[in-house]
């Protein structure tokens, strides 16, 4: 802790990571800024994107949906987003990093083996990592929504300032669902602006993009199986 003090003292910008397998208790926030998640792999496993994503996000739905742990999301990181291997779509590759990275994390770590990545998926890599930059402000009040990722649910995750928000969703299961959302104060919305517009980083959102919601708005996504989908509000 003395260590960590007097680095702030040095510069108070310095963002501190530990990545022990300290408990997540808010008690280290007083000293630092981002701890890494214990009891989960890595790198996520599984055969696909799909179930990369909801080894994951299925830890990550114990700990904040049924055990409640009073830690903030955005001071949690994984080793991830992994790619290790060339050879899947942008599109695919996208869909995984974006839900990726909308968990909030304020430390992003890159799981990649450089030498394996193609012109693309650099490419991808590069407006993730712009979209992380952008996006940061929202991080602070990070959430999960939605059911359990394990049961094949849909589920994402959510952020929001006065100025606006995101709202991260995914399929799981193979087969299309409907999910409802409610932009109200259960969601993270702060009350304040009486407009939003919506726009997308990825290309599969046409229907929502540029369409004007306000607070208490209901609407209803409907999504592919196994699909992503990321929704900006400013």
């Amino acid at each position: 802790m003395e260590l960590f003090k007097k680095q702030h003292t040095i510069d108070p910008n310095v963002y501190i990571v530990i990545s022990n397998g300290a408990y997540l208790s808010p008690w280290w926030l007083m000293y630092i800024d981002a701890v890494w998640m214990i009891n989960a792999g890595d790198a996520a496993g599984g055969s696909n994107r799909t179930e990369e994503l909801v080894y994951r996000d299925g830890i990550y739905y114990d700990t904040w949906v049924k055990e409640k742990t009073q830690f903030p999301i955005n001071s949690v990181f994984n080793h991830e987003p992994k790619k290790v291997k060339s050879g899947e779509s942008p599109e695919a590759f996208a869909e995984y990093l974006w839900m990726n990275l909308s968990r909030g994390t304020g430390f992003v770590e890159l799981y990649i083996k450089t030498p394996e990545l193609s012109e693309s998926d650099w490419d991808v890599l590069a407006e993730g990592l712009k979209w992380v930059r952008s996006a940061f402000p929202y991080f602070k009040r990070a959430k999960m929504h939605g059911g359990n990722p394990k049961e094949s649910k849909v589920y994402g995750y959510t952020g929001w300032n006065t100025e606006g928000g995101y709202i991260s969703v995914h399929n799981p299961s193979d087969q299309p669902q409907t999910y409802s959302l409610t932009l109200d104060r259960k969601l993270g919305l702060i009350k304040g602006k009486k407009e939003y517009v919506i726009s997308s980083p990825l290309d599969n959102a046409a229907e929502f993009s540029h369409n004007v919601y306000s607070y208490g708005s209901e609407f209803k996504i409907n999504i592919k199986p196994r699909e992503v989908m990321i929704l900006e509000f400013r």
